[in-house]
C-alpha cells in the first residue's frame, strides 16, 4: 500500500504543469518519494523533476540532479532519462549565461531524444536552442528552432506545448520590432490555453501581449493587462507569476515617470520574491528599484541597489544579468561622474555580454562607454565603442538578411535539385509514351485477334492518357518551380546589391568620418559635411546647428536648401515651435516619414518656420531627420537632413546620421580644444613675455646698483681732486696778482723779495707741481667714467630680429665691467681666451646670458674665490665659453631643477627663478647648447656652446 502511494505521488509530480520558480512542497514530496522502494526509472524521473524545480534558482542543485539521472539512466540504457536531464542542464547553463555550451547540451538532448524516438524530448530541446538564440538576439535562428519545435508538437497534439512554442515565437517577433506579428502569435497561444483551460498559461500569455504594448509605448493598455495577470495569478496562487507581474507594472508606472507607484509595486514582487526564496526576482527587483531611483536622479540610493543586485548575481552564476547588472551600475557612476568606475563597470558588462553574446546589453553599454571616453577626452576609444554601439543595432537587421540570403541559396540549389528530377520523370514519361505508341502500331500491322487488339489497344490509349497527363502535370510543375526559382533567384540579386550597397556605404562613411575628423577648422568640417552627404542619402535641405548654452541659442553655421547655400541664422531655445529646439532641448534624435501626419509629436503647429529659415521661399519638406551632436551628457547642437520625397529615410539612414554625427562632434571637440590651446598658447607667450622683461627689470635693477658704486669712486676723486685744485689755483692767482702790481719806478729789489716771501708763504712751487698730479687725476677719472657708460652702452644695446657679427670677449668683458662692483677686492677673474672669431648672434641677449651666469658664479662664492673664463673653438663650427667658479657647488636634485621657471636656492625677495630659464631659451634660440657641471662644495662649471654661423632658412 505504501509503494502504491509513491507511484500515485510520483506519477502526479511529473505530470504537473511546469513552472517558473521552485516549489516547496513540490520538491518535499518529491524527496519524500526518493526514499520509498521505487524503480531506477522512477529515480531518474524524480531526479529530473527536482532539477526542474531548481533551475531558476540553483544551478549547483540542477548539475547534482541531472548528474545522478544520468548515471542512474546510463545503467538501465533509459535514453528518455538521459535526454530529459541533458535538456535540464542546457536549461540551467543557459539561464547562467553559457549560451554556446546551452546549445551545446540542447543539441545532445535533442540527439539522445532521436534516438529514442522520444518526439516530446526532441521538442523540448528544440524549444531550448530557440529560447538560447533568442537571448543572443540571434532572431532568424530562434524561429527556425521555435518552429521546428512546434511542427513535432503538432504531430503529437501536445497543445499546451504548441501555445509555450507559439508565445516563444512571439517574443522573438516582439524583440525584432514587428510588433502585429508577435500579437498573432501571443493570441494563437492564448487561444489554445483557454480552450484547455490552462490559467497558469493563459497568464504567460496576457504577460506577453503586455510586454508588446510596452514596448510600443502604449503604457495604459499595457498596465490593464499586467494588471489582469497579475489576478489570474492571484486566483491560481502562481507566487513567483505574482511577483514578476509586480515588477512589470512597476515597470509601466517607472515609464510614464509615477515613481512613488512604481517603488510600491516593485517593492510588493521583492517581498513576495524573498517570501519564496528566488534570488533571482529578488536580484531583478533591486535592479528595478535602482532604475527608478536612478530615473530621480538619486545617484546614491540607485547605486545601493545595483550593488545589492550585482552581489545576487554574481552568488548565482547568471552571467546576462550580471552584465546588466554591470552596465546599470556603470551609468549611475557616469551620473556622478566617477569616470574611472563607470568605465571599469561598463566595460567589464559589455566583456561578459560579448563573451556569451548578447547584443541588447553590448549595445546599451556600448552607448555609455561611448559618454565616458567622450568625458575624458578619449575620442579614439569613443568612436570604437560608437562603432560597436551601432553595429550592435545593425547586427540584427544584417544577420536576418544574411541569413535570408544563405537561406535562399540553400533553396535555390534544393529547387534546382528538384527540377532536374523532373526534367528526368518528364523525359523517362516521353521514352515510355513513345515505346507505348511504337507498341499500338506493331499490334495493328500484324492484325491479331480483333478483340484481344481492342482490349489491348484500349489499354495502351488509357495509359498513353495517363502518361499524356503526367506531362503536362510534369510540365506544369515545372514552370512552376522554374517562375519560383527566377523570383528567388531577382530576390537573391537583389539582397547582394543591398548588401553591396550597404558594405560601399560604410566604406564612404569611414572615409568622410576620416575627412572630417582630420581638419580643425570650422568651416571646414562644415563644408565636409555639405559636400559628402549627399552621397548616402536624398537630401534637399540639411543644416548643422551649433549650440550657445550661455546665449540660449542654436547658431546655424551651415544651411543648404535645394543645393544652394544660406545665409547663417540663429534660433533661440525659447522659440519652442522649432525641432531643432525641441531636439537640442530633448537630446533626442526625430524621423519623420510623413512630416503633415507626423509633426504633432514634436510641434504644436505645422509652420514653415518650424523646418527652415524664416525668409525661406522653399516648402515644407514631406520627410527629414534631425540628430543630436552629443559630447557625453553634453549637446553641442544639432544636424539635419530633409527631402520633398516622401518616406526618402529608412532607420538604415538614421543610423548613418547618427554614425556622421559622432564625426562631426569629435571633430567639433577637436576644433574647440584647438582654439582654446592657441588662446592658451598666446596667453601663455604673453605671460612669457612680461617674465622676461620683469627678469630684465631685476637684473637692471642689481646691475644699476652695481654701476652707481663704480661711477661713483672716479666721480668722488675728480670733485676732491678740483677742490684741491681750485685751492692750489686760487694761491698761485695771488701770486700772480702780485706780478701784475710790479711797479718799476718803486724799489723792484724789494717788490720782488716781497712776493718771493709770498710764495714761500703760499707754497707756489709745491702747488705747481701738486696741479699737474690733480689735472693727471681728474683725466683718469673722467676716463673710467667714460669707459662705464660706454660698457653699459654695448651691455644694454637693443637687438634686432637679425643677426649680428659680435666678439665674444667683449660681451664677457662688458659684463664683468659692470659686475666688477659685485667682485672686486675678494674674487680674481683668471681669463683664457682662446683664439675664436666673431660669431652670429643677439648681442644684447647674449650679455643677459653672460649676466646671469656670471651673477650667479660671484653669488656662489661667499668669501674669496676664483672665477676662470675659458673661450675656445669646438669642431670648427662651434665656440665654447666656460665659467668655471670655486663656489659652493650644487646637490644632484638641484641640478634636475635649475633650468626650471621659477626654481630658485637664493632667499624670498632675492632672485626671480627665471634668469637660467630665460638664458636657456636664448641659447636655444642662438642653436646652442648649456651644459652643466656641478659638485656639491666642489664648484660649478657652465659650458655655453654656439655656432660660429647662424644657418639660413631655405
Amino acid at each position: 500500500m505504501k509503494n502504491l502511494l509513491s507511484y500515485f505521488i510520483l506519477f502526479s509530480l511529473l505530470f504537473s504543469s511546469v513552472t517558473h520558480a521552485q516549489d516547496v512542497r513540490t520538491i518535499d514530496s518529491l524527496t519524500k518519494v526518493l526514499k520509498t522502494n521505487i524503480s531506477k526509472r522512477q529515480q531518474v524521473d524524480v531526479y529530473n523533476k527536482l532539477a526542474n524545480e531548481y533551475r531558476y534558482s540553483d544551478a549547483a542543485k540542477v548539475v547534482d540532479y541531472t548528474s545522478k539521472a544520468k548515471k542512474i539512466a546510463g545503467s538501465i540504457n533509459y535514453l528518455v532519462g538521459i535526454a530529459n536531464a541533458q535538456y535540464y542542464l542546457g536549461w540551467v547553463t543557459m539561464i547562467t549565461g553559457y549560451y554556446p555550451k546551452a546549445l551545446q547540451q540542447f543539441n545532445l538532448a535533442y540527439q539522445t531524444a532521436a534516438k529514442a524516438n522520444y518526439k516530446k524530448g526532441m521538442a523540448n530541446a528544440r524549444n531550448g536552442q530557440g529560447v538560447t538564440y533568442w537571448h543572443q538576439g540571434k532572431y532568424f535562428q530562434a524561429l527556425d528552432m521555435h518552429q521546428q519545435s512546434l511542427k513535432i508538437k503538432e504531430q503529437i497534439g501536445d497543445e499546451k506545448s504548441m501555445a509555450g512554442s507559439y508565445n516563444n515565437m512571439g517574443k522573438v517577433y516582439r524583440d525584432q520590432g514587428k510588433y502585429p506579428k508577435a500579437l498573432e502569435m501571443h493570441q494563437k497561444a492564448l487561444e489554445i490555453r483557454k480552450r484547455i483551460d490552462d490559467k497558469k498559461g493563459m497568464a504567460f500569455s496576457y504577460s506577453s501581449i503586455g510586454m508588446v504594448y510596452y514596448k510600443q509605448g502604449n503604457y495604459p493598455r499595457a498596465l490593464k493587462i499586467f494588471q489582469k495577470t497579475l489576478k489570474i495569478r492571484e486566483q491560481i496562487g502562481d507566487e513567483w507569476g505574482k511577483a514578476t507581474s509586480f515588477h512589470n507594472i512597476g515597470n509601466i508606472y517607472r515609464a510614464q515617470e509615477e515613481y512613488p507607484k512604481a517603488y510600491n509595486a516593485i517593492q510588493k514582487g521583492l517581498q513576495i520574491a524573498q517570501l519564496i526564496g528566488s534570488k533571482s526576482i529578488v536580484a531583478q527587483g533591486y535592479l528595478e528599484w535602482g532604475k527608478v531611483a536612478l530615473d530621480q536622479a538619486k545617484a546614491d540610493e540607485a547605486k545601493s541597489y545595483f550593488k545589492k543586485a550585482l552581489d545576487l548575481r554574481q552568488e548565482m552564476g547568471q552571467k546576462g544579468e550580471l552584465a546588466e547588472t554591470l552596465v546599470s551600475l556603470g551609468k549611475v557612476y557616469f551620473r556622478q561622474k566617477k569616470h574611472s568606475e563607470a568605465q571599469k563597470n561598463l566595460e567589464k558588462g559589455v566583456a561578459i555580454a560579448q563573451e556569451i553574446g548578447n547584443p541588447t546589453i553590448i549595445r546599451d553599454g556600448s552607448e555609455y562607454l561611448v559618454k565616458v571616453y567622450q568625458a575624458t577626452k578619449r575620442f579614439e576609444a569613443a568612436l570604437k565603442n560608437h562603432i560597436l554601439f551601432k553595429k550592435m543595432g545593425d547586427s540584427l537587421f544584417n544577420e536576418n538578411n544574411i541569413r535570408k540570403l544563405a537561406s535562399l541559396e540553400s533553396k535555390r540549389q534544393a529547387d534546382s535539385l528538384r527540377s532536374v528530377q523532373q526534367k528526368q520523370k518528364t523525359q523517362d514519361a516521353q521514352k515510355s509514351n513513345q515505346r507505348k505508341q511504337r507498341y499500338i502500331t506493331a499490334l495493328v500491322a500484324l492484325g491479331s485477334v480483333l478483340v484481344l487488339a481492342t482490349v489491348v489497344l484500349w489499354r495502351l490509349y488509357l495509359g498513353k492518357q495517363r502518361s499524356h497527363g503526367q506531362l503536362v502535370r510534369l510540365n506544369a510543375e515545372l514552370n512552376n518551380s522554374n517562375e519560383e526559382i527566377r523570383h528567388q533567384q531577382k530576390e537573391l540579386k537583389d539582397q547582394n546589391i543591398y548588401l553591396g550597397q550597404a558594405y560601399q556605404n560604410i566604406r564612404e562613411l569611414t572615409t568622410i568620418g576620416q575627412q572630417i575628423t582630420a581638419t580643425l577648422d570650422l568651416d571646414t568640417i562644415l563644408q565636409e559635411f555639405y559636400q559628402n552627404i549627399n552621397q548616402l542619402m536624398d537630401a534637399d535641405n540639411m543644416g548643422i546647428g551649433l549650440y550657445n548654452a550661455e546665449q540660449q541659442l542654436i547658431q546655424y553655421r551651415l544651411i543648404i536648401e535645394k543645393g544652394e547655400r544660406k545665409k547663417p541664422y540663429t534660433r533661440s531655445l525659447n522659440e519652442k515651435n522649432q525641432l531643432a529646439v525641441w531636439c537640442v532641448t530633448n537630446r533626442q534624435p526625430i524621423l519623420m516619414w510623413n512630416v503633415a501626419n507626423d509633426y504633432s509629436t514634436y510641434l504644436d503647429a505645422l509652420e514653415k518656420s518650424a523646418f527652415l529659415p524664416k525668409d525661406s521661399d522653399n516648402e515644407i519638406p514631406k520627410s527629414l531627420m534631425y540628430v543630436p551632436l552629443m559630447n557625453g551628457d553634453q549637446v553641442m547642437g544639432c544636424m539635419s537632413v530633409q527631402s520633398y520625397q516622401r518616406k526618402a529615410y529608412q532607420h538604415y539612414h538614421f543610423n548613418l546620421l547618427h554614425n556622421l554625427a559622432i564625426y562631426v562632434v569629435i571633430a567639433l571637440k577637436n576644433a574647440q580644444e584647438y582654439n582654446k590651446k592657441q588662446q592658451m598658447l598666446h596667453e601663455l607667450q604673453s605671460t612669457q613675455a612680461q617674465l622676461v622683461q620683469a627678469e630684465k627689470m631685476a637684473s637692471l635693477g642689481q646691475l644699476t646698483a652695481g654701476i652707481a658704486h663704480e661711477i661713483n669712486n672716479p666721480v668722488n676723486f675728480v670733485s676732491s681732486n678740483i677742490d684741491s685744485l681750485s685751492a692750489n689755483l686760487k694761491d698761485i692767482m695771488t701770486v700772480v696778482d702780485a706780478y701784475q702790481q710790479l711797479k718799476p719806478d718803486n724799489n723792484l729789489l724789494d717788490q720782488i723779495h716781497s712776493i718771493e716771501q709770498l710764495k714761500e708763504e703760499v707754497q707756489y712751487q709745491e702747488a705747481l707741481e701738486e696741479m699737474d698730479e690733480l689735472i693727471l687725476g681728474i683725466l683718469e677719472g673722467s676716463q673710467r667714467t667714460a669707459e662705464i657708460v660706454k660698457g653699459l652702452r654695448l651691455f644694454s644695446r637693443i637687438d634686432d630680429d637679425i643677426f649680428i657679427k659680435t666678439s665674444i670677449h667683449t660681451n664677457i668683458d662688458t659684463t664683468l665691467l659692470m659686475l666688477r662692483n659685485q667682485y672686486k677686492g675678494r674674487i680674481s677673474i683668471e681669463k683664457n681666451y682662446g683664439q675664436i672669431p666673431a660669431i652670429d648672434c643677439y648681442p644684447g641677449k647674449l650679455n643677459q646670458v653672460f649676466m646671469n651666469l656670471l651673477a650667479n658664479a660671484i653669488q656662489a662664492i661667499e668669501d674669496e674665490g676664483l672665477i676662470r673664463i675659458t673661450t675656445e673653438t669646438k669642431n670648427d663650427d662651434y665656440v665654447q665659453i666656460t665659467i668655471q667658479d670655486s663656489g659652493a657647488g650644487m646637490t644632484t636634485e638641484v641640478q634636475q631643477h635649475i633650468f626650471e621657471p621659477f626654481f630658485t636656492t637664493k632667499a624670498v625677495g632675492q632672485g626671480t627663478g627665471l634668469g637660467l630659464s630665460i638664458s636657456l631659451g636664448i641659447i636655444e634660440k642662438h642653436q646652442g647648447r648649456i651644459e652643466l657641471e656641478s659638485e656639491e662644495n666642489q664648484g660649478t662649471i657652465f659650458k655655453v656652446i654656439l655656432p660660429i654661423e647662424q644657418k639660413k632658412e631655405s
